[in-house]
């Protein structure tokens, strides 16, 4: 399974990418709504010099053949 890499100008990948079951509604990087899926995921933590929002969130992708 290849794992995308995304640029992100906000952030950045606090780890790599590991397996994890959708067993909540979650949104992938690219808009994708996946439920009841393996997915894999990775967290990400905003950069220290921006101010509001969360701190840290996780985010999605599903390896396109299990669309």
């Amino acid at each position: 399974m290849s794992d995308p890499n995304p640029q992100m100008f906000f952030c950045e990948p606090v780890g790599p990418w590991h397996d994890w079951f959708a067993w909540f509604p979650i949104s992938t990087y690219d808009n994708r709504l996946v439920w009841l899926k393996k997915v894999r995921r990775r967290c990400m933590q905003k950069h220290y010099y921006l101010h509001g929002g969360p701190n840290s969130w996780w985010q999605y992708h599903i390896d396109g053949s299990a669309a």
